[in-house]
């Protein structure tokens, strides 16, 4: 592959591309070590909108059934299976965002950096319930059966519900069991979704610390190459310097305001306080 680096300027007939000089095999190395980084903040960040969306569709269910008259909601089973549906759905994500952040660490970083993304973990199972019991009841509802089983209308109206005896049936709770024989005989699911997406916010912002200096490295980085350049930068890739002479080759930006965007995410950790302007 052959690559060249200018700036785009602006023209009568469209883009034009003002090229400056070959992007060296180093800075290639360089921006693809960079976009790795830009690469995990998007996967952090998607896989935990996807599971706070996935919770917010299960809650805005419960909630629309709630305050409906008996004959509104439609056939219980239904209800019942569309809010399982939901529930697993969302519990499938969770699993999803721990595995894919520990393999994109892995990846990316090595062994040790995984190592204390799963540790973190370990410290927020023992430090919230709804961690563990969301965590095994994922387990169940893979190995055992769906977790929802009735549907309850009284003056307060209408939820769907656990039958928490059903829950103890199954051997793989460890030790949540105990916790869960304390709860109540029906164990109601609505508002779990929104309690749990507070928990998993903790993990989305912790993992942020392993690639938040490598954003803002980034950002110098192409910082100094548009200040060399004298403007926005832009890649050239070809096959051969001889299709490149030919015109034929494809543009790439550097993403830079793709960094930029990071970094206002990452500003969200209270833990970290980017100055964009200071970069």
């Amino acid at each position: 592959m052959y690559y060249t680096i200018g700036i785009e300027k602006p023209g009568e007939e469209g883009r034009k591309i003002s090229f400056k000089r070959e992007f060296t095999r180093e800075e290639q190395d360089k921006f693809l070590e960079y976009t790795k980084y830009l690469g995990l903040h998007f996967n952090n960040k998607n896989l935990y909108k996807s599971m706070v969306k996935n919770g917010e569709e299960l809650e805005n269910f419960l909630e629309e059934i709630k305050n409906k008259d008996s004959s509104q909601i439609g056939n219980p089973d239904y209800v019942i299976f569309e809010s399982n549906r939901l529930l697993m759905n969302y519990l499938s994500m969770f699993r999803s965002y721990v595995d894919h952040i520990s393999c994109s660490l892995s990846k990316i970083f090595d062994s040790n950096t995984k190592e204390q993304f799963v540790k973190f973990t370990h410290r927020v199972y023992d430090n919230r319930f709804e961690y563990r019991f969301l965590s095994r009841l994922r387990n169940f509802a893979q190995h055992f059966g769906v977790p929802i089983n009735s549907l309850i209308s009284n003056q307060y109206g209408n939820h769907v519900a656990i039958d928490r005896d059903n829950l103890l049936i199954y051997e793989g709770w460890s030790s949540v069991k105990e916790e869960i024989k304390k709860m109540e005989e029906i164990i109601p699911v609505q508002s779990i979704a929104y309690r749990m997406n507070e928990t998993i916010k903790i993990l989305y912002l912790f993992v942020m610390n392993f690639y938040a200096e490598g954003i803002v490295e980034s950002i110098k980085w192409i910082n100094l190459l548009e200040e060399e350049l004298g403007g926005e930068a832009i890649l050239t890739v070809s096959d051969s310097f001889e299709e490149f002479k030919s015109g034929n080759f494809k543009l790439q930006t550097l993403n830079y305001q793709e960094y930029v965007n990071a970094v206002h995410d990452l500003n969200e950790n209270p833990d970290i306080n980017i100055d964009i302007t200071q970069i």
